[in-house]
């Protein structure tokens, strides 16, 4: 079984990045990481809840990374 996904302080700051650019100027570190935990959450349910469309999800991005 793969290891659970743990938030980094450089994925936090990559997402303040991004929210300050496309959402708001004023996005903090404490929006950032509820985005991130958000994010992890709909992951979750999605692959509970529809676990083929998660792993096709998954093979994309995995496929994508590779190709960078």
């Amino acid at each position: 079984m793969t290891k659970p996904y743990e938030i980094s302080d450089e994925d936090v700051e990559a997402v303040l990045r991004y929210m300050k650019l496309h959402v708001s100027k004023n996005s903090t570190l404490e929006d950032a990481r509820k985005k991130l935990e958000g994010i992890g959450s709909d992951l979750h349910k999605l692959a509970v809840s529809e676990p083929e469309r998660f792993f096709n999800i998954k093979k994309k991005i995995d496929k994508r990374d590779k190709s960078q």
